[in-house]
Formats: structure tokens, C-alpha cells, sequence
């Protein structure tokens, strides 16, 4: 596959990804724009992921996609998605050896973190320059 094609094909795929991002139920004050596309209606493979997600607490990933399985969670439950029931593989295993599958899992993720460098420490290096200055009150 070539390099714009493949292109596209994730620029299709992410807006599957950013419209749940978007406010879904427009409050009062929400300005014109944001209630339109709060009650638009969304594209058939969104709505998919959407009640599999609801229905089953599971998402996916296709290999040519740029958001991964944990990306589509975060997304969908920062919307206030609640799955209807947990992964069955939760049933399969007992207590002691789900709380360690969760354990190893929080320590790769502590692994991972503890090799990041600190959030400022990161913006400095990947857009340095000199501190704003503080706007007059």
C-alpha cells in the first residue's frame, strides 16, 4: 500500500475516533455548532463500536488503523459509555489469578512511566523556547 493511501485509510478510521470525542448531549449554553454535531448522526462502523462497546465491554483494533484498543476505551468511556457486562474472560479466571493478570498489567504500565521523563521535562525538549511571560491582571 502506498504512503497516501495508507494516509487516507487513517484519516477515514480517525474521524470514527473523533467524533465520540465530541459533546454527544449538548447542555444549555452549548453554542450552535456543538449542538449540531452533538446530535449528528454518526457513521454505521462508529455506531458498530459503539454497541459492541455497550453491549459488551469489548473494542478492536484493525491493523491499519492509528488508535489502538486502549485509545477506542478510554474514548468511549470518557463519553460515559458503560458496557452492559464485563469481558467474559474476567468469569474465566479465578480471584487470584485475575488480581494478578490486573497486577502485571499496573506494573508494565508503572515500567513504562517510571522510563518517561517528567511532563515539562518532555515539553522543554520537544518545543523549546523561552518562558511566556505572565499576562497583566
Amino acid at each position: 500500500m502506498t504512503t497516501t493511501r495508507a494516509w487516507m485509510r487513517n484519516c477515514n478510521t480517525s474521524g470514527d475516533f473523533v467524533v465520540p470525542a465530541l459533546p454527544c448531549d449538548p447542555g444549555a449554553g452549548t453554542p450552535p455548532y456543538w449542538r449540531t454535531v452533538g446530535t449528528m448522526e454518526l457513521p454505521p462502523s462508529l455506531q458498530r463500536r459503539i454497541d459492541l462497546f455497550r453491549e459488551t465491554g469489548n473494542v478492536y483494533h484493525v491493523p491499519t488503523e492509528l488508535f489502538a484498543e486502549n485509545s477506542w476505551i478510554q474514548v468511549m468511556t470518557g463519553q460515559g459509555i458503560v458496557p452492559k457486562r464485563h469481558h467474559p474472560l474476567a468469569d474465566v479466571m479465578g480471584e487470584a489469578e485475575l488480581a494478578r493478570f490486573m497486577r502485571e498489567i499496573r506494573e508494565g504500565v508503572d515500567a513504562t512511566v517510571r522510563q518517561l521523563p517528567a511532563h515539562m521535562d518532555y515539553l522543554r525538549g520537544y518545543c523549546p523556547g523561552e518562558r511566556p511571560q505572565a499576562l497583566p491582571a
